[in-house]
């Protein structure tokens, strides 16, 4: 028979390689709750990145990437991208309702959204605007096209076009493409501080109930209820937030396991093609989301900082502001990516951070 096995001479031997192996286990959710050591930072940070690149082919009048077309008509970079910022969004934000006061939680939420995007807006409308439109900068501060795109910005609208400004280029619909998103990000903030003060997320219960109903009717009545949306595309986005939103009410009950992971990665795709696949592939990508988050090794980014919504904002325009005729894909993606990363570190250091570093006094003051 041999020599017994060390192993079972040394009692807790199982939980300690169990403990050694996170990936290996399954670790509820709701384990995790407060803790800071996640990987939130470098997803977003990816995602943020594979906007810029996702865009470099069609603001080059190149079509879409080569992984893109490998997905579509399912999906493509840039959806699961943005995607994934509102299933991460919708987990975080929910939380950070149930855990702060009310007026806290908004004062956050405003603090994380405006300062950041207002100096953008400022930045086109005083500057780069006049420098690129090809009227002149006395006709583009008389168009009143120019000062819609002013007032829209207080509400973070998605008026972004500014009189003449890159009416040469091959995608000359927007300013800023990207834009469109983080109005439908403060939308749904309006909904969760809604749905919260009417206490919807009092009993688990009440809140699954709602939530599905709001999934199953986006699903079915896509074409004619838009949500918080000014499109019905527009639903998918609002979708996987309140899927993200769903993981956080639930997360008592959601083991997450490294295995499960890679396969919740690949049973979406045996439904490609087929109209189960969004609905599959929205539960398996926010479960590898928040799998990715907790599980594996924890690359600390949070003391350098989160970049991503600098990149987010900033990646468009000046992708738009480098393009030149014959200019490929991968160039326009390289050169902006080099000019974008040391604006979004500036972004972040001169207007993010200290922007949020005050929505911590008004929860110090409710604490006292």
């Amino acid at each position: 028979m041999g020599a017994p096995s060390r192993d079972r001479d040394r009692p807790g031997i199982t939980t300690a390689r169990m403990e050694a192996h996170p990936l290996l286990a399954f670790t509820r959710l709701s384990r995790f709750d407060g803790r800071r050591d996640n990987n939130f930072t470098l997803i977003r940070l990816v995602f943020s990145l594979l906007v810029l690149w996702g865009h470099a082919w069609p603001l080059t009048g190149s079509g879409f990437d080569p992984v893109s077309r490998l997905m579509m008509p399912g999906t493509w970079i840039g959806a699961i991208a943005v995607t994934g910022f509102f299933a991460i969004s919708g987990f975080l934000v929910t939380a950070s309702f149930e855990n702060r006061p009310w007026r806290d939680f908004v004062v956050s939420r405003v603090l994380r959204l405006y300062p950041a995007a207002l100096a953008f807006f400022a930045l086109m409308l005083l500057v780069l605007g006049p420098m690129l439109s090809t009227l002149g900068a006395r006709e583009f501060f008389r168009s009143p096209q120019t000062w819609s795109f002013a007032m829209g910005a207080l509400l973070l609208d998605l008026r972004t076009q500014l009189p003449g400004v890159f009416a040469d280029r091959p995608f000359s619909d927007s300013v800023n493409g990207s834009l469109w998103t983080v109005i439908l990000e403060l939308r749904c903030y309006v909904a969760v501080l809604a749905f919260g003060l009417m206490g919807g997320f009092r009993r688990r219960a009440i809140a699954n109930t709602a939530l599905g109903a709001i999934l199953v009717a986006g699903y079915v009545l896509q074409s004619y209820l838009p949500m918080l949306g000014i499109a019905s595309n527009h639903n998918r986005q609002f979708a996987y937030f309140v899927i993200g939103a769903l993981f956080w009410i639930n997360r008592d009950r959601v083991p997450l396991n490294g295995a499960v992971a890679v396969l919740a990665v690949l049973l979406p795709w045996p439904f490609w093609g087929t109209a189960l696949f969004p609905v599959v592939l929205s539960v398996c990508l926010v479960y590898a989301i928040f799998a990715v988050a907790y599980l594996a090794p924890h690359a600390d980014l949070d003391r350098i900082g989160d970049f991503s919504y600098g990149i987010y904002i900033y990646a468009w325009p000046v992708q738009q502001a480098i393009w030149r005729p014959g200019q490929t894909p991968w160039e326009n993606a390289l050169l902006a990516t080099v000019i974008v990363v040391p604006l979004s570190v500036a972004s972040w250091y001169a207007i993010e951070k200290p922007a949020l570093s005050w929505r911590k006094r008004p929860s110090a003051s409710a604490t006292r």
